[in-house]
Order: C-alpha cells, then sequence, then structure tokens
C-alpha cells in the first residue's frame, strides 16, 4: 500500500539513496562493485546520503552538524569523565 510515495525514484516519492565512492582500488579489481562493499566495505566509502530527500552527507561530510565541533566536544567530555574516575589523562 506504500507504492505511490516509495519503491521508485521519482519526483514527490520518499527517497533513501546513499552512494558509495568506487574510486578505491578494492572496487577496480573485481566486477561486482556492490559485492566488494558488501565484504570489504566500510563508512569511509561512503560519499553521499540522501534521506526523505533531505542531503544528510554530502562528499563524506555531514551537512546536519560541524564534526570539528562535536569531536571537540567529545574530547571535553572524555577528559571530563577520565578526571571524574581517576583515569588516565
Amino acid at each position: 500500500g506504500w507504492h505511490e510515495k516509495i519503491g521508485s525514484i521519482e519526483v514527490g516519492k520518499q527517497a533513501d539513496i546513499v552512494l558509495i565512492n568506487i574510486d578505491d582500488y578494492r572496487y577496480k579489481l573485481g566486477n561486482h562493485p556492490l559485492r566488494t562493499y558488501l565484504v570489504t566495505g566500510s563508512s569511509h566509502d561512503v560519499d553521499s546520503v540522501m534521506v526523505a530527500g533531505e542531503m544528510l552527507v554530502e562528499n563524506g561530510q555531514s551537512t546536519q552538524f560541524d564534526e570539528a565541533v562535536l569531536f571537540e566536544d567529545y574530547q571535553k567530555a572524555a577528559q571530563s569523565a577520565r578526571a571524574r574516575i581517576g583515569g588516565p589523562k
């Protein structure tokens, strides 16, 4: 019952699309890029992600948040947690 909203790439339909960068040597060794990705691929191979028509990742970078700021916040939180539990700095 969802065929009017999903199931094909058309104007007005919901779309979740993941673009994989297959320029890596692993993808050039065989003739089955999808199989290669399923066996050896990782998130590092993802170039772009679109969910419900909204670009979430473009050229390997999040469009939703600044990854440098997020990593900085993570480092501060990790240092704070280590200080509270007496772990290494």
